[in-house]
Protein backbone atom coordinates (compact mmCIF):
# COMPACT_ATOMS: atom_id res chain seq x y z
CA UNK A 1 0.00 0.00 0.00
CA UNK A 2 2.96 2.29 -0.62
CA UNK A 3 1.92 5.82 -1.48
CA UNK A 4 3.86 8.92 -2.53
CA UNK A 5 3.83 10.50 0.92
CA UNK A 6 6.99 10.95 2.96
CA UNK A 7 6.67 10.34 6.69
CA UNK A 8 8.77 10.38 9.83
CA UNK A 9 8.87 8.60 13.17
CA UNK A 10 10.57 11.00 15.58
CA UNK A 11 11.70 10.03 19.06
CA UNK A 12 14.52 10.06 21.52
CA UNK A 13 14.89 6.27 21.13
CA UNK A 14 16.69 6.00 24.46
CA UNK A 15 17.00 3.06 23.81
CA UNK A 16 15.37 1.88 20.61
CA UNK A 17 13.46 -1.35 21.27
CA UNK A 18 11.32 -3.99 19.57
CA UNK A 19 8.17 -1.86 19.98
CA UNK A 20 9.80 0.94 17.96
CA UNK A 21 11.08 -1.54 15.38
CA UNK A 22 7.62 -3.02 14.94
CA UNK A 23 6.16 0.44 14.22
CA UNK A 24 9.02 1.16 11.79
CA UNK A 25 8.45 -2.10 9.88
CA UNK A 26 4.70 -1.58 9.64
CA UNK A 27 4.84 2.13 8.76
CA UNK A 28 7.52 1.58 6.12
CA UNK A 29 4.98 -0.44 4.14
CA UNK A 30 2.67 2.57 3.93
CA UNK A 31 4.96 5.44 2.95
CA UNK A 32 7.24 6.19 0.01
CA UNK A 33 10.13 7.43 2.14
CA UNK A 34 10.17 6.87 5.89
CA UNK A 35 12.55 8.67 8.23
CA UNK A 36 13.37 7.46 11.71
CA UNK A 37 14.43 10.70 13.37
CA UNK A 38 16.50 10.50 16.53
CA UNK A 39 15.82 13.75 18.33
CA UNK A 40 16.71 15.62 21.46
CA UNK A 41 13.85 15.94 23.91
CA UNK A 42 14.63 18.70 26.40
CA UNK A 43 11.94 17.33 28.73
CA UNK A 44 13.49 13.87 29.08
CA UNK A 45 16.75 13.12 30.86
CA UNK A 46 19.29 11.89 28.32
CA UNK A 47 22.16 9.97 29.87
CA UNK A 48 23.04 8.65 26.43
CA UNK A 49 24.22 11.18 23.84
CA UNK A 50 22.26 11.78 20.65
CA UNK A 51 25.26 10.49 18.69
CA UNK A 52 25.19 7.13 20.53
CA UNK A 53 21.40 6.84 20.29
CA UNK A 54 21.61 7.58 16.56
CA UNK A 55 24.27 4.89 16.05
CA UNK A 56 22.21 2.36 18.02
CA UNK A 57 19.06 3.19 16.03
CA UNK A 58 20.91 2.87 12.71
CA UNK A 59 22.32 -0.50 13.73
CA UNK A 60 18.91 -1.82 14.80
CA UNK A 61 17.03 -0.50 11.76
CA UNK A 62 19.71 -1.71 9.32
CA UNK A 63 18.95 -5.26 10.47
CA UNK A 64 15.40 -4.83 9.13
CA UNK A 65 16.66 -4.33 5.55
CA UNK A 66 14.02 -1.75 4.66
CA UNK A 67 15.03 0.09 1.49
CA UNK A 68 12.79 3.13 1.98
CA UNK A 69 13.81 3.82 5.61
CA UNK A 70 16.51 6.27 6.58
CA UNK A 71 17.70 6.88 10.16
CA UNK A 72 18.83 10.45 10.83
CA UNK A 73 19.47 12.79 13.72
CA UNK A 74 17.69 16.07 14.38
CA UNK A 75 18.52 18.82 16.86
CA UNK A 76 15.74 21.19 15.83
CA UNK A 77 11.98 21.15 15.85
CA UNK A 78 10.23 18.16 14.30
CA UNK A 79 8.14 20.40 12.03
CA UNK A 80 11.28 22.13 10.73
CA UNK A 81 12.78 18.76 9.83
CA UNK A 82 9.51 17.79 8.16
CA UNK A 83 9.41 20.92 6.04
CA UNK A 84 13.05 20.50 4.96
CA UNK A 85 12.44 16.88 3.86
CA UNK A 86 8.98 17.31 2.30
CA UNK A 87 7.35 15.23 5.03
CA UNK A 88 3.61 15.56 5.56
CA UNK A 89 2.97 12.80 8.10
CA UNK A 90 4.40 12.27 11.57
CA UNK A 91 3.94 8.72 12.81
CA UNK A 92 3.54 8.23 16.54
CA UNK A 93 2.73 5.23 18.70
CA UNK A 94 0.61 5.05 21.82
CA UNK A 95 0.42 2.27 24.38
CA UNK A 96 -2.21 3.67 26.72
CA UNK A 97 -4.47 6.62 27.56
CA UNK A 98 -1.61 8.60 29.08
CA UNK A 99 0.37 8.34 25.83
CA UNK A 100 -2.75 9.35 23.88
CA UNK A 101 -3.20 12.59 25.83
CA UNK A 102 0.46 13.54 25.27
CA UNK A 103 0.40 12.66 21.56
CA UNK A 104 -2.84 14.56 20.91
CA UNK A 105 -1.29 17.67 22.45
CA UNK A 106 1.87 17.22 20.37
CA UNK A 107 -0.14 16.68 17.19
CA UNK A 108 -2.07 19.90 17.79
CA UNK A 109 1.15 21.82 18.48
CA UNK A 110 2.87 20.46 15.37
CA UNK A 111 -0.17 21.21 13.21
CA UNK A 112 -0.33 24.77 14.54
CA UNK A 113 3.33 25.27 13.59
CA UNK A 114 2.86 23.69 10.15
CA UNK A 115 -0.68 23.12 8.92
CA UNK A 116 0.57 20.71 6.24
CA UNK A 117 1.60 18.21 8.93
CA UNK A 118 -0.72 15.38 9.90
CA UNK A 119 -0.11 12.94 12.72
CA UNK A 120 -0.85 9.25 12.31
CA UNK A 121 -1.17 7.23 15.49
CA UNK A 122 -0.24 3.56 15.36
CA UNK A 123 -0.97 1.05 18.07
CA UNK A 124 1.67 -1.50 19.02
CA UNK A 125 1.00 -5.19 18.83
CA UNK A 126 -0.54 -6.45 22.08
CA UNK A 127 2.60 -8.32 23.09
CA UNK A 128 4.65 -5.10 22.82
CA UNK A 129 2.44 -2.66 24.74
CA UNK A 130 4.42 -3.14 27.95
CA UNK A 131 7.65 -1.85 26.39
CA UNK A 132 8.94 1.62 27.09
CA UNK A 133 12.41 3.08 26.84
CA UNK A 134 12.03 4.48 30.37
CA UNK A 135 11.28 1.04 31.80
CA UNK A 136 14.16 -0.53 29.87
CA UNK A 137 16.59 2.11 31.21
CA UNK A 138 15.30 1.53 34.74
CA UNK A 139 15.83 -2.23 34.45
CA UNK A 140 19.31 -1.75 33.02
CA UNK A 141 20.26 0.63 35.85
CA UNK A 142 18.83 -1.75 38.48
CA UNK A 143 20.96 -4.60 37.11
CA UNK A 144 24.06 -2.40 37.31
CA UNK A 145 23.37 -1.62 40.98
CA UNK A 146 23.23 -5.33 41.96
Amino acid sequence: MLNKTNAMFPGSFNPIHSGHLDIIKRASKIFNKFYVVVSINDYKPQKTSCKVRLANAKKAVDKLHLKNVKVVGNKGLTVQFAKKHNITVIVRSIRNAQDAVYEIDMAKANHSLNNKIETMIMLPKDELTHLSSTALRYLKDAKKRK
